[in-house]
Order: structure tokens, then sequence, then C-alpha cells
């Protein structure tokens, strides 16, 4: 892992399941982005378009700009 092994729990909606890769809405950001399963520590199944809660690498969601890249507090 690149940048860490930390993981972030947050409410998404997965909209569609590929081979190697998901499509997840994040309602409350309003972002829908992909994302590899080797990053969703969650489990998936084909259950789609219902909202859960789903744990993501805290460096692919920084990546992507679901959440801030630096923490305002931290300084």
């Amino acid at each position: 892992m690149p940048y860490g092994n930390d993981h972030t729990k947050l409410s998404g909606i997965i909209r569609d399941i590929q081979k190697h890769r998901a499509v997840v809405e994040f309602p409350q950001f309003n972002k829908k982005i992909i994302i590899p399963f080797q990053c969703i520590h969650s489990q998936i199944n084909q259950a789609l378009n219902q909202e859960r809660e789903l744990e993501i690498d805290t460096w692919y969601l920084k990546k992507t700009r679901v959440i801030p890249l630096f923490d305002p507090h931290s300084f």
C-alpha cells in the first residue's frame, strides 16, 4: 500500500460491479467514483443500489478527492 494501512468507513451506494472494480456513489459528498476491489475492505455482494457502510482505503479516498487531502486540525 503506497500510503499506509488506514481505512475510512463511509456510507455509499454500489451502482455497478465490474470485473475488478465497483462504481460507488457517495450521496453526502455528491460524488460517484470507480474503486478497485483491492481498496474496498467491506464485503461486496451483488446487492446493487442499496446504501450501506463501506470500508475503503483512506489514501484512495484522498486521491480521488472524496475526502480532504489534509486534516486542518492536524497542524
